[in-house]
């Protein structure tokens, strides 16, 4: 039996990307892989405290083998235990409204813009593709970012013309006959003046696109929490602490509660790839605790932004050494066109990762998993965010759809 941790990507809306999702595509693969057709494979879910003091049950989907005839449940090959860290993670930004989010999106797009032109021109190693994505992306967010000027004067708009104190201040202190007037106040009137009538283009504006698009406040608030919480997370270690505390916290605890295993591996997807690089690999190989050193056996990385992050944080994953972990093996699933995907290369190659780039100086399988071809797809595809939705196309909403699982069970065996 082996024991695996799941960790999932940032408030996933678009995918099913629970543990209990997870866990039967992994148990439908390896059925349609073994070796012996008479054999089935089943799951079962449950909800464990390891402690009183645990604040919530951690999800646990355990996989096993039989035969038709078996009465005795058949043989246990995986637990699989899930570490949920999205709720507390993006709390603090959660709580805030649509208009602040904006405004904090516009300063942190702002404050990166030098590093991300830099990095997207500068000589760093990363290859064309790496830095068209990058440019790809942070042009996205720029979409994003602008949105509150359209925000923040219909906010504007709304104050002049329905609460009369504030209106009649202007007629006051900015009558109509200082219109064009070269005194300071003639300046502000004109300003003002201006301003007022591009407001109302912005409510018209602001009002189009929440018809045309009504889900579109929705997903700018989500992506703003994102970002947000991700570039305080990279560039000032917010949260980072707590959230590789309590990973290691849940290997301790799963050590402790299960007997028997011969494998204890880590397969996370997305920004959780990121939080379990971190836990594994910090910069400072005495912050790993003895109990994840000795027990973690092997890490699966599912589009994980490591050559995305490089652009924008160059210095972020150096000086990552190896120090007492045990991993032996760690496979990376990766697709071209997913802008936030990596093969730990400098390159577009298929090989095996680059182990002077990689925390730990490990060497990652690479293992590619392709649904669109990514010659079919033109610059007007680009613009329809499909390198992004590409990033949700690693398993099929439908349990029996198509899944990376396949490739990497593949690579597995033949490795």
């Amino acid at each position: 039996m082996k024991n695996i941790i799941f960790i999932t990507g940032i408030g996933d809306l678009d995918t099913d990307v629970s543990l209990s999702g997870y866990a039967r595509r992994f148990a439908k693969a390896l059925d349609k892989n073994d070796d012996e057709k008479n054999f089935f494979y089943t799951i079962s879910l449950e909800k464990k405290k390891f402690s009183s003091s645990d604040p919530q049950d951690c999800e646990i989907a355990t996989i096993r083998r039989k035969l038709p005839d078996d009465k005795t449940g058949g043989e246990v090959l995986y637990k699989l235990f899930e570490y949920s860290y999205q709720d507390e993670f993006v709390k603090s930004f959660n709580e805030k409204n649509i208009f602040i989010k904006s405004l904090r999106l516009s300063w942190g797009v702002f404050k990166m813009t030098p590093v991300f032109l830099r990095a997207a021109f500068g000589a760093r190693g990363l290859n064309g593709k790496q830095k068209r994505q990058s440019l790809y992306f942070f042009f996205i967010l720029i979409l994003l970012s602008t949105f509150v000027f359209f925000l923040m004067p219909s906010l504007l708009a709304l104050v002049f013309d329905n609460i009369e104190p504030v209106k009649n201040c202007f007629i006051k202190y900015f009558p109509a006959d200082l219109a064009s007037n070269v005194t300071i106040r003639g300046v502000l009137h004109d300003v003002l003046k201006k301003f007022d009538s591009f407001s109302h283009f912005s409510v018209a504006f602001a009002s189009g696109i929440a018809i045309l698009f009504p889900m579109f406040q929705q997903q700018l608030s989500i992506t703003a929490s994102r970002f947000l919480c991700v570039h305080y997370y990279l560039k000032y270690g917010e949260n980072k602490a707590r959230v590789t505390g309590e990973l290691a916290n849940l290997i301790e605890k799963i050590s402790e509660s299960e007997n028997n295993y011969e494998g204890f591996e880590i397969h996370a997807y997305s920004f959780g790839s990121i939080i379990a690089i971190d836990t594994l690999f910090p910069k400072t190989p005495n912050q790993v605790d003895k109990r994840v050193s000795s027990e973690i056996t092997d890490l699966v990385t599912i589009g994980c932004g490591f050559d995305f992050i490089r652009v924008y944080y160059p210095y972020y994953f150096q000086h990552r050494p190896k120090g007492m972990m045990n991993i032996r093996s760690w496979y990376n699933v990766n697709s071209q066109l997913d802008v936030l995907s990596s093969n730990f290369r400098n390159d577009s190659n298929e090989e095996n990762g680059d182990e002077t780039l990689t925390p730990g100086n490990l060497k990652p399988v690479n293992v590619p998993y392709e649904v669109t071809d990514p010659n079919s797809v033109g610059v007007f595809d680009n613009l329809l965010l499909t390198n992004f939705k590409t990033h949700r196309m690693y398993w099929d909403d439908d349990i029996e759809g198509l899944s990376f699982f396949t490739n990497y069970l593949n690579k597995k065996y033949t490795n």
